[in-house]
């Protein structure tokens, strides 16, 4: 579980961004958050993230300790690693020591659910904004993460990509898994459970 209590943030003292927010999102919910560019909802990831100091935030914000996170942001170029697709999808399975049949399992699930295997070979420098966006999830989902923070995941991608992505959140949830998307696009939120927009620093239901 994941909670926020009068949580409050201000980039400059005389203009919050964040006021007051009370959040709670329970193990297994799908939550969406909508919001004007500049709003505070990319603010609002990197704090439950845990990637904003708690110094510098004002409220009460607790997350159960077990919780491993997975985010994709919206600059992909600072998320990718290295100049291989297979390997930048591969490094986290590496570092966390799964066996050789373990990393081959998922990276066979994950790059088959978003269709990205012809991908594999190739050099991130030469994929699209939207392929990149695919190669960042694969990265993510092979490390079967508790919590997946989604920043605009569907913005770089066309049609077929936006389809695999949410088959990809259909699949996370069956799975149990919990799931907290930002979007301008109301369409691409609507299989979220809880639906909320970031109106002048306060977080409402819509």
């Amino acid at each position: 579980m994941v909670t926020l209590k009068n949580i409050s943030f201000s980039y400059k003292k005389e203009h919050p961004l964040l006021n007051a927010i009370n959040l709670t999102i329970h193990p297994g919910e799908h939550i969406g958050i909508m919001g004007p560019s500049g709003c505070g909802k990319s603010t609002l990831l990197k704090i439950i993230n845990g990637t904003i100091e708690k110094e510098r935030v004002k409220g009460e914000f607790s997350k159960s300790t077990e919780l491993t996170f997975g985010s994709i942001y919206q600059n992909l170029d600072n998320q990718i690693i290295f100049p291989n697709v297979l390997d930048e999808i591969v490094f986290g399975m590496e570092n966390l020591c799964y066996s050789k049949q373990q990393m081959d399992e998922k990276l066979a699930e994950v790059t088959q659910m978003l269709d990205i295997g012809h991908l594999l070979e190739e050099e991130t420098v030469h994929l699209s904004g939207g392929e990149k966006q695919l190669v960042i999830m694969a990265s993510i989902l092979c490390l079967d993460v508790d919590v997946l923070i989604l920043d605009e995941c569907m913005s770089q991608v066309d049609e077929k990509g936006k389809k695999l992505i949410l088959h990809a959140i259909k699949a996370l949830k069956k799975k149990g898994k919990t799931v907290i998307m930002v979007d301008h696009d109301r369409t691409r939120l609507e299989s979220v459970d809880t639906l909320y927009q970031i109106i002048d620093g306060n977080l409402k239901v819509i």
